[in-house]
């Protein structure tokens, strides 16, 4: 009886690991839909913009895509490309919370990329 509780137990922890390993996302790809959110509440009247970092793992040429605004970019294979949308001329930053709003951001690329907004 101690065996059969044992290899149960052994068995529950291969299990586990395995979902574990199953649960991993790659950042890279070649479509995102990325947004922002309202972050700066401590300081009334602040100035703050959105920043997209695009890094390449293979060369490639893409379009960024936000409220009716298209920037192309192209760039190398480890090179990084970075876009700063100031809140000033273009707020793409959700301000209300339970509120629905289209302004989110479209990248696509040719080529293998991870984004960071």
């Amino acid at each position: 009886m101690k065996k059969f509780y044992r290899s149960i137990f052994l068995l529950s922890i291969c299990v586990c690991q395995v979902n574990l390993v199953q649960d991993q996302l790659s950042t890279v790809g070649k479509e995102f839909w990325v947004g922002f959110m309202d972050n700066n509440r401590i300081i009334p009247n602040a100035y703050d913009q959105a920043v997209i970092v695009i890094s390449a793992n293979e060369n490639a040429t893409g379009v960024i895509e936000y409220l009716g605004n298209t920037m192309n970019f192209s760039i190398n294979q480890g090179q990084q490309f970075t876009h700063i949308i100031p809140s000033e001329s273009i707020d793409v930053l959700h301000r209300n919370s339970g509120v629905i709003s289209e302004k989110g951001i479209f990248i696509l690329s040719d080529g293998k990329i991870s984004v960071y907004a």
